[in-house]
């Protein structure tokens, strides 16, 4: 692995435990073994690491979960998050987190943010409407609000918050199908 890859990395795991503006570059350089320099030569400064691993942590996200369409147009969804937060830690969304932090003072990344957020919520009105054999945006938002809350709820009391909340989806979508 590169250093700008180790760097990345490193610098992931403690922006998610530690919080991005309040994270000296100094604490997310010790862990890769790298130089104010070599960060700078990389990504242009703090703010710029920062986007890379959102960027990043999209791409695989986002991978994830086109992959498990034909698993379950809804469930499949809540399977791989609880699979995502296994491998990548359940500590909160990092998403949510730069959006607060940087809303005002960086715009590129609170709108990278945003747009995460904005892709998963299309991406679960997607998957409803194949679960129900029509666009239902009333439902979609509220399996996106079902798993966006099982992000926050799994950081606080466990990964069977996202299993409460695939249920709770799964009930939705098979009284939506009735209807």
């Amino acid at each position: 692995m590169d250093k700008r890859e180790v760097i990345l990395s490193t610098a992931e795991q403690v922006f998610c435990r530690e919080g991005f503006r309040a994270t000296g570059v100094d604490r997310l350089l010790e862990p890769a073994g790298a130089s104010t320099r070599t960060l700078y030569k990389h990504f242009g400064s703090k703010n710029g690491l920062a986007l890379a691993i959102l960027k990043g942590r999209d791409q695989r996200f986002f991978a994830a979960m086109n992959a498990v369409a034909e698993t379950g147009p809804v469930s499949g969804m809540f399977d791989v998050l609880l699979d995502w937060m296994g491998e990548e830690g359940g500590v909160g969304c990092p998403f949510l987190r730069a959006l607060g932090e940087y809303h005002s003072e960086d715009p590129e990344i609170a709108a990278f943010a945003q747009s995460h957020k904005q892709r998963m919520r299309a991406l679960i009105a997607e998957r409803v409407e194949a679960a129900v054999g029509a666009p239902d945006p009333r439902l979609a938002d509220q399996v996106w609000l079902l798993f966006e809350g099982a992000v926050s709820a799994a950081a606080v009391a466990g990964d069977e918050m996202v299993d409460a909340a695939r249920d709770a989806a799964e009930a939705l979508v098979a009284a939506a199908s009735k209807r």
